[in-house]
């Protein structure tokens, strides 16, 4: 099988059935909490109100209190019966827990984890995505048998406001590209999906994209580099 190809049909494992959004109830989620980073637009915000909508207590967070009260006050019209909280916070160090298909575009120098040798806007983003799915893969190892999962999924090109700041090649695919970009809504889907589908309560360590399990990269498969970029990692926090 060809790196990030999805699984064929036979090999399927029988959780990935992806049934509409539409058939899970309002009370699935009842009785959790979920903390939603970037909920104050995109395809963070379409996450929290399809959590909300679905009854989960929702805990999103913001560095501007402005932006913050306006994304609040957006998420509680679009799911009025949710029960949402917005906490002042600064995540901007941190990456993203969503991968991407750019993954296969890293290549990481355990060398140079900063890229202070040399810059390239869409390696060093590749090589960024290729992190989480080896960060993800080492968080589910770590955490085997204590009832807690962790996947990530590819969203698809979405039509946010990603890139529009940027100079060169992101700001040009961002102008010119919206038209053929996923809406946040559709994005958004593959993470309800993972948290409100019952069958996948006990899958982990995974990699989606279109709620379909999908084999990355052969570099996002090493156990080695995802152990060792884990405790590399943790040394540069100290």
């Amino acid at each position: 099988m060809a790196d990030h190809d999805t699984i064929d049909r036979a090999e399927r494992p029988s959780y990935l059935s992806y049934p509409s959004l539409e058939a899970f109830r309002p009370d699935q989620l009842a009785g959790q909490t979920a903390l939603v980073t970037g909920a104050t637009s995109g395809m963070g915000r379409a996450i929290a109100v399809g959590r909300g909508r679905m009854g989960a207590a929702v805990a999103v967070t913001a560095r501007d209190e402005v932006k913050g009260k306006a994304a609040l006050d957006g998420i509680q019209l679009d799911a009025p019966n949710a029960k949402v909280q917005l906490f002042l916070c600064d995540f901007g160090s941190l990456a993203s827990s969503t991968s991407s298909a750019a993954h296969q575009m890293g290549k990481i120098d355990f060398d140079d984890l900063q890229s202070e040798k040399g810059y390239g806007a869409m390696r060093v983003y590749g090589t960024s995505k290729l992190e989480n799915v080896l960060f993800t893969r080492e968080l589910a190892r770590r955490l085997e048998g204590s009832g807690v999962t962790a996947n990530c999924f590819h969203p698809g090109v979405v039509r946010t406001g990603f890139g529009r700041n940027d100079q060169g090649i992101f700001s040009f695919f961002a102008g010119i590209g919206g038209v053929f970009m996923r809406t946040p809504e559709k994005a958004a889907e593959t993470a309800l999906y993972l948290a409100a589908a019952p069958e996948v309560e006990n899958v982990s360590g995974r990699y989606l994209a279109n709620a379909h399990e999908v084999r990355p990269s052969r570099a996002a498969r090493n156990d080695a580099d995802a152990r060792r970029l884990w405790e590399v990692s943790e040394k540069l926090l100290h």
